[in-house]
């Protein structure tokens, strides 16, 4: 059995792992914000709003979200890892699509030439 493969299909599959292990980071600490927000959130009154000050950012965008304290507004602790998942992927996937493009161009020259590559 053989293992070689070329070093574009190690980075593909290694920034495809890391794009996947940081979505699977990034949904485990949304839902744990998420969890965070409900246990927070009936105790929070329009009148009293004081937020614990070592949570501030993240009891701040959980009371707007539930509208004490202000409008209601998204936070935005849920759409980095998706974001970083894809810039990883996309990085990672660059390297390999450049050697395929290569590989086909020398392709098409070798088949203009007259001279198909063997195998």
């Amino acid at each position: 059995m053989n293992l070689r493969v070329k070093r574009s299909t190690w980075i593909l599959v290694g920034g495809l792992a890391a794009a996947g292990v940081l979505l699977a980071v990034g949904a485990m600490h949304s839902n744990y914000l998420r969890a965070q927000c409900k246990l927070l959130a009936p105790q929070a009154s329009a009148e009293h709003w004081a937020p614990p000050p070592e949570e501030m950012d993240d009891v701040i965008a959980c009371y707007k979200e539930h509208g004490v304290g202000g409008g209601a507004a998204s936070s935005t602790h849920e759409h980095w890892s998706h974001v970083s998942a894809a810039v990883i992927g996309i990085l990672g996937a660059l390297p390999w699509a450049w050697y395929f493009l290569l590989r086909r161009i020398a392709e098409l020259r070798a088949a203009f030439s007259g001279n198909p590559p063997a195998g």
